[in-house]
């Protein structure tokens, strides 16, 4: 956020909300918490996920259409779940990459030989 100050200029615009300082701390809060609830946010997708994943790996044998569906909720998670590591980058770390390799393979058919 650019601010600048002239002194001499009439209070007017963004200067009668509050000083610039103000508005950059404002601001900066804001996007802490943004980054705070995208974090709950994605903890919660990921547990999520896991549920997902471990309930297709034991409907495997059964029903094809709760299989599908369960399948389905699972891409719908992961979507969210790349959509907040774009949007936060820096949920995106070792750490969350580690969360989602437990969940990335699942929901491909296994083979029985």
């Amino acid at each position: 956020m650019f601010c600048s100050y002239r002194p001499g200029t009439a209070a007017r615009g963004h200067w009668a909300t509050g000083t610039c300082i103000e508005r950059q701390i404002g601001h900066r809060m804001e996007q802490d918490a943004d980054l705070a609830q995208a974090r709950v946010f994605l903890e919660l997708l990921t547990r999520q996920a896991r549920t997902l994943a471990r309930d297709i790996e034991f409907s495997y044998r059964g029903d094809p259409a709760a299989r599908h569906q369960l399948h389905s909720e699972l891409c719908v998670v992961r979507r969210y779940i790349e959509r907040l590591h774009r949007r936060f980058p820096e949920t995106a770390g070792p750490q969350g990459d580690r969360q989602l390799a437990a969940v990335q393979g699942v929901g491909l058919r296994r083979t029985l030989g």
